[in-house]
């Protein structure tokens, strides 16, 4: 959940500075410093995008859902 939160927390970040689509390396290099690894990530992003939170629009690369 914590993972999850901050990924979201790091692409509204993105989108307020309007430099979207955030890439997963992007993503991955913001995570990493907090403690979070690859395999937490991947999971995160996975639930993220089931639940409609993340949208990829193209391969690896991400934007906010509407239901955020």
């Amino acid at each position: 959940a914590v993972c999850a939160q901050s990924i979201l927390l790091s692409v509204e970040e993105a989108a307020e500075k309007n430099v979207l689509p955030m890439t997963l390396e992007e993503i991955g290099l913001a995570l990493t410093p907090r403690g979070i690894d690859t395999e937490e990530l991947v999971e995160a992003l996975e639930w993220l995008l089931e639940k409609g939170k993340l949208i990829e629009v193209d391969e690896n690369e991400f934007v906010p859902g509407e239901n955020i």
